[in-house]
């Protein structure tokens, strides 16, 4: 059992989702034999509030070259989130392939940095974003324009730099594909929106470039994100994270629950 305590400064409503996912990422990565997460799955449960969290971690296969494990993250009893990853030994040889083509998109230096959708919203004044810089592409820095569709792409990095061991580098990448979907459907539905979309559930899949020591030293990230449909009270959507030299390190899904704004948010 690990122990943590949740910042304010890192709450929207309440803590960012991708914040307790990276908790648990980290809590797993520390507890297993190997050192390379290469799937993250995560179920948010309940909000919580700023304080102290244990993070309670289980193993359930251990075999010669891959570990599964299991965390929970709870708070005075409550469950937060749940969490499930398979972490790998960093000697794996196999097959290879690179298919993917990035983004035609322009590097992060040639971007403004994001200031938020401008819209009267607690959430555009949370502290988090003290410590998220975003440097989306200009149609993807409107929203709710004519015609836009459920897209989303943008820079990002950390105010802090982040250590380069393999742990830290998937946690990094579970708050970035966290933090996509939301944005994309404020990119497609015009404001004052009156719903909200908690996430129910976020899997990632940790691509192998993800580890090497040139991309783990990069600030920045690109994540390119699309939600194609939003029905019957859910939204999906599916992500990609990029390295700046254009190599992808992690894909990533999320399914979101459609639901009326509660009136304290109104």
């Amino acid at each position: 059992v690990y122990v943590a305590d949740l910042d304010r400064e890192w709450f929207i409503w309440g803590p960012f989702g991708g914040y307790l996912g990276a908790l648990a990422m980290r809590a797993m990565g520390s507890d297993s034999t190997f050192d390379r997460p290469a799937t993250f799955n995560c179920q948010y449960l309940s909000a919580g509030g700023p304080g102290r969290v244990e993070v309670a971690v289980v193993s359930r296969k251990l075999g010669r070259r891959a570990e599964y494990l299991q965390a929970s993250v709870s708070q005075a009893g409550k469950l937060l989130l749940e969490a499930q990853s398979w972490i790998v030994a960093d000697d794996l040889v196999g097959l290879e392939h690179d298919f993917s083509r990035p983004p035609e998109i322009p590097s992060a230096p040639a971007l403004t940095a994001f200031r938020g959708w401008q819209y009267e919203s607690p959430e555009e004044h949370s502290p988090i974003w003290q410590h998220i810089e975003r440097r989306p592409i200009s149609q993807y820095a409107s929203q709710g324009l004519p015609g836009t569709v459920a897209e989303w792409a943008s820079w990002l990095r950390l105010a802090t730099s982040v250590p380069r061991d393999p742990v830290m580098q998937a946690a990094r990448a579970v708050l970035w594909l966290d933090l996509a979907p939301w944005n994309t459907v404020l990119a497609s539905h015009v404001w004052p929106i009156q719903f909200i979309a908690p996430t129910l559930d976020l899997t990632v899949q940790f691509q192998g470039y993800l580890y090497d020591q040139e991309i783990a030293a990069c600030e920045w990230l690109l994540v390119k994100v699309e939600s194609p449909v939003a029905a019957a009270g859910l939204v999906g959507s599916s992500s990609s994270l990029w390295s700046e030299g254009g190599k992808l390190v992690a894909i990533g899904t999320a399914q979101c629950l459609s639901i009326p704004k509660p009136p304290e948010m109104q």
